[in-house]
């Protein structure tokens, strides 16, 4: 592999927000590369893999060497900006992203919003008045990321919500390119959205927090003249989602307080989501703790049986669950065992039910109604459906760690919690894997995980090219001391017999 493929191979993989076992296995081969070759570039790659770490005081050390030696371009004041972000230092990353941008050399790289979304972070951070006479208005470039059309129209869309001051739409726009799959290359873009989003989370947090020492200040209240003072409904029910987990008393008073607010300038939909979930969360609080670790321990019971596709015990044990704790989350666990039956008929009135009353595994029941609806060409149920899980996605947010930023670690994870990994569960992750199969590239199958191998090789015996399926079949096999994955291996090579015997597959 020559220095050149070397570098690229790194700027894909340490562009990712995490990696692989298997991908830091081959990060750290090709950084020993380079290291034995004092290539000039080490440090600089050296401290993304710190990063990425989170060791982030070893990648600092690393980029202000970088500095030292008069090397000051994008690469080093956007790592820096990285990790300002990272440890909350809002000031010092509006300085870094600013220098960034007045260093790059790639005229289509946008850093217009990250450039905004750190000074008003910043400004929120040292003087919440600041805000008022500040200007955050981003010029926006229709064209920023034109080689992909959706990446292009999130950013853009983001761009003009955060224009409007709708920070948290705009924040949901970027957090929605960090979800989209390898297909899109987001890996070959030099901007971590990623870290755009957490800086957009940090900034609806600081907004949170001097919104809440504003209402303290007055006698707790949010409404003036029968009106929300300068917080719109969205974020103040957003606020209120957030502090169920926390106070969960000041959350529902700031609810019952403000629900004809809602009711008047927010969607019925969110504003009984918020509802259901307060009255779950009081719920759950008042169980005991030996009731609680019932309801868990019912709960991983009831997953197991689902994933090892045991539905008529998983519907059983969900109506004892469901008898003996009084949590309405069984009727969504009933309704999926019942799917996945292929009992539409039961599954659609059981996932109706919890609709009713449940709003935890809201999005998921509403996916499965929604899949249901387009197989029995429902088009009306389906559009509304569809359009209430948009709504929600877009209203709140609710798919990152900003809650568990906000609030205190609950200690070191249960033994009993982690997931039991076995030869079956395994070759469903690889069913995951070969379902996306299209986004794999065959010349990177070295930097790939085990199951992403497993599904390039299964589907090339599915395109008749089984010789080169076989020879990387011995080459994973040759590589793999785990008796757990080589009996994966084999199970891989007795399936794929079994389907060229139907003839599902080429034969050889």
């Amino acid at each position: 592999m020559s220095k050149q493929d070397i570098k690229h191979n790194l700027r894909r993989l340490l562009n990712y927000n995490t990696l692989s076992d298997a991908q830091r296995v081959t990060v750290e081969k090709l950084l020993s590369r380079l290291k034995s070759d004092n290539d000039d570039g080490y440090a600089l790659y050296m401290s993304k893999y710190y990063f990425l770490d989170g060791k982030y005081s070893e990648a600092k050390k690393l980029l202000h060497e970088v500095l030292e030696t008069g090397k000051s371009d994008f690469s080093v004041y956007y790592g820096l900006y990285k990790i300002a972000v990272k440890e909350g230092e809002f000031d010092k990353a509006y300085q870094y992203i600013s220098m960034a941008d007045a260093v790059k050399t790639d005229p289509g790289l946008d850093l217009a919003l990250a450039i905004a979304v750190s000074q008003v972070t910043s400004d929120l951070d040292k003087d919440p008045t600041l805000l008022e006479e500040g200007d955050y208005q981003v010029d926006i470039d229709t064209s920023a990321y034109r080689a992909n059309s959706l990446i292009n129209r999130l950013y853009v869309e983001a761009m003009e919500e955060f224009n409007k001051g709708n920070y948290i739409t705009a924040r949901n726009k970027i957090a929605k390119i960090t979800r989209l799959p390898n297909s899109f290359d987001i890996s070959n873009i030099p901007f971590a959205f990623y870290i755009l989003a957490d800086n957009m989370d940090a900034l609806v947090m600081k907004q949170k927090e001097v919104f809440f020492q504003k209402i303290e200040s007055n006698d707790g209240k949010v409404e003036i003249d029968g009106k929300l003072d300068d917080v719109s409904c969205q974020r103040l029910l957003n606020y209120i989602y957030m502090e169920i987990t926390g106070d969960i008393d000041l959350a529902e008073r700031l609810f019952t307080e403000n629900e004809q607010l809602f009711v008047d300038g927010a969607n019925s939909a969110v504003t009984y989501f918020v509802r259901k979930r307060i009255a779950e969360r009081k719920f759950s609080r008042n169980m005991d703790t030996e009731l609680f670790k019932k309801y868990r321990s019912y709960v991983r019971s009831v997953r197991g049986l689902i994933k090892e596709e045991n539905y008529a015990d998983a519907i059983e044990l969900c109506g004892r669950g469901k008898e003996e704790t009084g949590i309405a989350d069984f009727d969504y666990y009933i309704g999926k065992a019942l799917f996945k039956m292929q009992d539409f008929e039961s599954a659609e009135k059981q996932l109706l039910g919890y609709l009713g009353v449940g709003s935890y595994k809201a999005i998921k029941a509403m996916h499965y109604l929604l899949t249901m609806y387009k197989r029995e060409g429902r088009v009306a149920e389906a559009g509304e459906v569809a359009k209430q899980m948009r709504m929600l996605d877009e209203y709140f947010i609710d798919d990152t760690d900003i809650f568990k930023k906000s609030r205190k670690s609950s200690g070191k994870k249960l033994e009993s919690d982690k997931p039991v990994v076995t030869c079956k569960s395994i070759r469903m992750d690889i069913d995951k894997e070969f379902e996306n199969v299209g986004e794999l590239k065959l010349e990177d199958f070295e930097t790939y995980t085990f199951k992403q191998k497993m599904a390039i090789i299964r589907n090339l015996h599915m395109c008749n090219n089984p010789k080169l399926a076989q020879r990387l079949t011995k080459q994973v096999a040759a590589s793999t001391t785990d008796p757990l994955l080589r009996q994966v291996i084999n199970k891989e090579k007795e399936g794929i017999s079994l389907y060229k015997a139907k003839g599902k597959f080429g034969k050889i």
